[in-house]
């Protein structure tokens, strides 16, 4: 089987001149209200769906995990956005002043 040579996707990113960056945060910027609203579909579907297979003792187990798992996530998704939307800021001010 022949292996694939992944591209150096750090050299990318190193070489992109500063409206590309800047397009690229605002497209992921976007794509957070997506992300929202698959995390809140997936916690419906454990908790009204998924947990419902389970006997009561097994349940009693189950959702606190899945409460750390939906919780975890939401906190991970929040660091996130905030991350790129201060990269965003700082890639504005240097196009604006450019």
């Amino acid at each position: 089987m022949k292996e694939t040579k992944r591209p150096n996707i750090s050299s990318y990113w190193e070489s992109a001149n500063i409206e590309t960056l800047h397009r690229m945060s605002r497209k992921w910027l976007s794509d957070f209200g997506f992300y929202k609203d698959e995390l809140h579909f997936m916690q419906n579907l454990l908790q009204k769906h998924f947990l419902y297979f389970f006997e009561k003792e097994r349940v009693d187990t189950i959702q606190p995990l899945v409460n750390r798992i939906s919780s975890s996530l939401k906190i991970q998704l929040v660091d996130l956005e905030k991350a790129v939307s201060l990269h965003e800021v700082e890639l504005a001010k240097i196009i604006k002043s450019g």
